[in-house]
């Protein structure tokens, strides 16, 4: 009987025993390379968030916390009061205002007169004239307001006009014939062809002409001037002006006193008009809110200002408060300004806008004009956009005007201090000539009323470039900064956050790619086992695995050699599904 075979010794046994823990180890470190790795990418990407939810508070802070500041620092600075950010240029206005003015000459005053022909004017000008403000009798009181006169000088500058004064002869309504005949169209027939014939004996008749400076200026009227000795024979106490012109008696004179408020106990209602000539309410207009003092002086505004915001300014040569609203934004001297504008309801005709029937004084006129005779001590004047600009009712009663959107108002604002930085106002000034019975030159007009201007002017003003350089300098850089200082901390936080969410979808995706590797192992081992064949994968270089017999000895374990996949080492070639040879 044949002996049963011996039992076959290989190093097998003591080599698998061997990559099991080999195996164990291996998997072990692996797996704590992998956390360590996975701790230090989620710690990255959680260091990436916190981060960004930093830089982005820090970024909303600063923002916040600087618009406090400013706004607590305007608020200190700001009011009115001696030694104030404000007051210096408040008490003198610190630029060069100019006053320039176009006089209106009719060609044709025979043929107006005798004929009723429409008035031919041709514009003379400009005239130009440096205006300084110098506000004086100031004067603070204990509930937040001040008093003050604002006295206006002119000093005439021949080399920025088109001429001297004295060399251009100028046709223009005789304003002494003119207001008598107005004044006196209610008065009897008898008595108005009286005066008629006493004013073209002495005053002349409906025309006038002199030079452009005796127009503006004015000129001592022989009418008036017997008039004058009259009245002071009668009544030594009673004052007459005799002297006639556009703006005879103005030069170092104010408009009244202003009462306006400092800011002090709430900045909003900082520069605000309350009272004008002593009264917060006029008495000129047919409605209680029309008669209302409001608004500031035109020179500032209480900050901030917004491009919704409707600014108010009181104005004396009218009698009244106008709004003005945005109309644009723009740069003056490198210094960002919000362009405002006149809306064009201002000069609507009651029809087409109500509210304008309480300054139908003493009669409503069509769209583009404002009566404002009232105003003028019952004198009939009426202002507009030079040239009839946005009034054709009365563009087509004259001829030799030209009318453009260019001759309008503007005030371009800086939106942080409320400081006007530029200006340019500009205003028509006409004449209402009426026929008159008795007043013999009105009585051929071609019109029953007749709007003929006189002048206009532009009132302009801009902040000087050596000023504009120290504002830009203490309040625009300080407030760029910490603008783009918040943005910069923004911009990074949504950067770091960007940073995050990539690491964190890398991190995922070699999740899933090492949990898809993972289960197509697991996979393979299940149909290897299925099977008891080891699939074939493609090999890195290493050693030959040799089985070995009992008596072949443990030095033969050294020829022992595997063909490793996916970087496994030899003694756990097996666990790792790898192909073996004998």
């Amino acid at each position: 009987m044949a002996a049963p075979a011996a039992p076959m010794n290989t190093s097998v046994s003591s080599a698998s025993t061997n990559a099991s823990a080999s195996e164990v180890e291996s998997r072990s470190l692996s797996r704590r390379r992998r956390h360590r790795a996975s701790c230090l990418r989620r710690c990255c990407a959680g260091v990436c968030i916190a981060s960004a939810i930093a830089c982005v508070v820090l970024g909303a802070a600063v923002a916040l916390g600087f618009d406090r500041v400013f706004s607590d620092h305007l608020k200190a600075v700001m009011p009115l009061a001696n030694g104030s950010m404000s007051y210096q240029g408040w008490e003198k206005v610190p630029t060069e205002i100019l006053f320039q003015v176009w006089l209106f000459n009719v060609t044709n005053p025979s043929a107006v007169v005798k004929a009723g022909a429409a008035p031919a004017l041709e514009q003379l000008g400009p005239f130009t004239f440096v205006e300084t403000r110098q506000k004086r009798d100031i004067e603070f009181h204990e509930n937040g307001t001040v008093s003050y006169r604002e006295f206006l000088r002119y000093r005439f500058r021949p080399d920025l006009s088109v001429g001297d004064l004295r060399d251009f002869q100028v046709t223009s309504v005789n304003m002494p014939y003119l207001v008598t005949s107005f004044q006196m169209r209610f008065e009897s027939i008898f008595l108005r062809k009286m005066v008629d014939s006493y004013l073209r004996e002495y005053s002349g008749g409906l025309f006038v002409t002199r030079s452009a400076g005796e127009i503006l200026l004015g000129y001592r009227d022989p009418g008036l001037a017997k008039i004058e000795s009259l009245v002071k024979m009668l009544s030594p106490n009673q004052r007459f002006q005799s002297t006639t012109g556009l703006f005879a008696g103005q030069n170092d004179t104010d408009k009244g006193c202003m009462l306006v408020n400092t800011g002090r106990q709430n900045l909003s209602l900082f520069n605000q008009v309350e009272r004008w000539k002593g009264v917060d309410r006029l008495s000129l207009w047919s409605q209680d809110w029309a008669n209302r003092v409001a608004g500031t002086d035109g020179s500032m505004f209480p900050p901030p200002v917004r491009p919704a915001d409707r600014l108010t300014l009181f104005v004396p040569d009218i009698c009244r408060p106008i709004d003005i609203v945005y109309n644009g934004s723009g740069t003056v001297e490198g210094i960002p300004v919000l362009r405002f504008r006149p809306p064009p309801e201002l000069l609507m005709n009651a029809t087409l806008w109500p509210p304008n029937q309480a300054f139908c004084q003493p009669d409503c006129l069509d769209s583009g004009v404002l009566n404002v005779t009232t105003c003028q001590h019952n004198v009939p004047i009426v202002v507009s956009s030079p040239h009839f600009f946005g009034a054709p009712a009365y563009q087509t009663a004259v001829t030799g005007l030209d009318p453009t959107p260019d001759l309008e108002t503007v005030v371009n604002v800086e939106p942080n201090t409320g400081f006007v930085l530029s200006a340019q106002r500009k205003m028509q000034s006409s004449v209402i000539v009426q026929r008159v019975p008795g007043f013999e030159q009105t009585e051929r007009l071609n019109t029953s009323l007749l709007l003929m201007p006189l002048m206009w002017l532009n009132e302009s003003a801009k902040i000087e470039p050596g000023k504009a350089a120290l504002f830009r300098l203490h309040l625009l850089t300080p407030i760029r900064a910490a603008t783009w200082g918040q943005w910069v901390l923004i911009g990074v936080g949504f950067l770091w956050t960007a940073a995050a969410a990539l690491t964190c979808s890398l991190t995922a995706r070699r999740r899933r790619q090492r949990l898809r590797r993972g289960a197509e192992l697991g996979r393979a081992r299940e149909e290897s086992e299925a099977t008891g064949t080891i699939p074939k994968q493609t090999a890195t270089p290493t050693t030959t695995l040799r089985l070995m017999d009992d008596d072949e000895g443990p030095e033969a374990s050294k020829t022992i050699g595997v063909k490793c996949a996916n970087g496994c080492s030899p003694s756990a070639c097996i666990g790792c599904h790898l192909n073996t040879e004998a």
